[in-house]
């Protein structure tokens, strides 16, 4: 059982990184974000306005949002 938590503890200190390339496919990566997590966005257009309410991040695990195409 130790050993379980431990793991679950390594998993749980990795970002969660989510590529999208679509309007609702950044919506849900939006949703499931934690302090720590990347979001990168593909080239294109994502239409409407997107509002985002409750993301949180950290001082040392800021929630990061970048174009994959620098």
């Amino acid at each position: 059982m130790l050993q379980g938590a431990f793991l679950l503890c390594l998993l749980s200190a990795q970002p969660l990184v989510s590529e999208v390339g679509t309007r609702q496919e950044l919506l849900q990566a939006l949703q499931v974000a934690r302090p720590g997590s990347i979001i990168i966005l593909k080239p294109g257009t994502y239409e409407g306005g997107i509002f985002v309410r409750n993301l949180h991040g950290q001082s040392r695990q800021p929630i990061l949002i970048k174009g994959s195409d620098p």
